[in-house]
């Protein structure tokens, strides 16, 4: 039943050998030829071993299995990978033999093989329910000698075997097969457990020493059971014995999909000012800024020498939209109508300000005349615009807040409502505290100038209420923004 069980599994480990070559598409000693240096496989290769335990099943030809459990075998070993499939290992083994009543002394079988390892963790497939459990199958042979110190004792030879004499060492050759389970503690040390039979060839007497063997071949085996632990040398991060190509190239691919989404990102231009995000080094440029090819924001001044940030002619003093060049109060104006777009409740069809853009019959909302509604607009009182992510009052604002300041002192019975709002990037919860610090400047600069605080309320909405869509990118200016409503 054993020898079945054997059999089968060495079947399985052959064609799964076969398997891995083909999966890597090299030789078992070869590396990729010209590869890149970050895709050749790198991992340690090298481990000492040491085994300790027992052995049964010892079985001569025509006779039954022995009972001489014993509890003292020893392995050591060092094993080196000549890639994460297949490795080879030379080992010294030390076996003592002695019967229940140690009535004959104890007898020593030492053997040195030269033992070939088949790594079947990745072809199991482990690594998909455990980083930690592994396998190997083991095949190999050497050379063994057996002896016993106590020499021949003259009992009688109840089976039909030959006594001795005096010769004392027997010399054979034997086959080793085997299977281990491995246990990664730490990338330095594993614990493994390792069943194999040993199979000598030409054994000439019984492993006691006593009684000669007769016949060919393979003419005395046993089974053996140790427990042990390995210590992986080198400087890499792994072992081979733990490297999976499935694993290590799904990483490799997350890696690569990472670059190059960075480098995706890199070469786009939030800020839209003519130079990518890679080089960038003031990303979030306001729309319509002046930069260097650096993505720098530069001061830019207009014929009287004044500071004209956006280069439309109007000095930032008095442009009511400082960073995006246009041409009704230095704002953008698409229709050409002399009201601004972000004031222009019809902005692609000419209309007057009176009608708030638009033309007499297109009229949407109060225009200059029509209530309380209007006179703001009709004191110059209209949204005050920001930068991005900013709460710090331009000069074009400050402008505006000085005319409602003087609208608010000259009528004392107007009270007004300071709304303050932010364009879509950012969080809900940031947005809502930018949009309160801008509305709370836009108070705070009107106390400074004699208005009763009493007089003016404050709210914030932070995106909720756009006034262009956010995908509008050069009008999302508009939306960074304090605007006013008569009480």
């Amino acid at each position: 039943m054993i020898k079945k069980i054997y059999l089968s599994i060495f079947s399985v480990a052959f064609s799964l050998t076969i398997q891995a070559q083909d999966y890597e598409k090299l030789k078992p000693f070869e590396k990729p030829k010209d590869a890149p240096e970050d895709f050749i496989q790198e991992y340690n290769r090298h481990s000492i071993s040491f085994d300790i335990g027992g052995k049964d099943g010892i079985r001569y030809p025509g006779v039954s299995i022995t009972k001489l459990t014993q509890l003292n075998s020893y392995v050591l070993g060092y094993r080196y990978m000549f890639n994460y499939r297949f490795g080879i290992s030379p080992e010294i083994g030390w076996e003592r033999f002695k019967d229940r009543n140690d009535s004959i002394g104890t007898a020593h079988y030492l053997r040195f093989s030269l033992n070939t390892y088949y790594n079947l963790t990745d072809l199991l497939r482990f690594n998909t329910f455990s980083s930690r459990l592994g396998m190997m199958a083991i095949a190999g042979a050497g050379y063994s000698i057996g002896f016993n110190p106590s020499g021949v004792v003259p009992v009688v030879d109840t089976v039909g075997y030959t006594l001795l004499g005096d010769e004392k060492i027997d010399k054979m050759i034997h086959g080793y097969f085997g299977a281990r389970v491995m246990f990664k503690c730490s990338e330095k040390i594993s614990i493994h457990s390792t069943l194999a039979t040993v199979f000598n060839l030409r054994q000439d007497r019984t492993f006691d020493g006593q009684r000669k063997l007769g016949g060919a071949g393979f003419t005395g085996k046993y089974y053996n059971l140790t427990i042990g632990a390995s210590y992986y040398l080198g400087k890499e991060n792994q072992h081979a014995d733990w490297y999976s190509a499935r694993t290590n190239e799904k990483e490799k691919f997350l890696e690569l999909t990472s670059e190059l989404n960075a480098l995706r990102k890199a070469m786009e231009d939030d800020d839209a000012d003519g130079v990518m995000n890679g080089v960038d080094e003031e990303p979030n440029s306001v729309i319509g800024s002046t930069v260097n090819n650096k993505g720098v924001a530069i001061l830019v001044t207009n014929s009287n020498g004044k500071d004209d940030s956006d280069a439309d002619g109007f000095a930032n003093d008095v442009d009511l939209c400082p960073n995006l060049a246009g041409s009704a109060n230095g704002c953008p104006d698409a229709d050409k109508d002399g009201v601004a777009d972000f004031m222009d409740a019809c902005p692609d069809v000419p209309g007057s300000l009176k009608f708030n853009g638009c033309k007499e019959g297109d009229f949407k909302g109060a225009g200059i005349g029509s209530g309380a509604s209007s006179l703001l607009e009709e004191n110059g009182v209209y949204d005050i615009l920001f930068e991005f992510d900013r709460s710090d009052l331009l000069p074009s604002g400050k402008v505006i807040l000085d005319r409602l300041a003087t609208l608010m002192n000259e009528n004392k019975s107007i009270n007004v409502v300071v709304a303050g709002h932010t364009d879509k990037v950012g969080t809900k919860d940031y947005n809502e505290t930018l949009s309160r610090k801008r509305a709370e400047n836009c108070i705070s600069y009107l106390v400074s100038k004699g208005v009763d605080s009493k007089r003016l309320m404050l709210e914030f909405f932070g995106s909720d209420m756009e006034k262009y869509p956010s995908d509008k990118r050069e009008m999302n200016i508009a939306n960074r923004r304090v605007t006013f409503k008569v009480k």
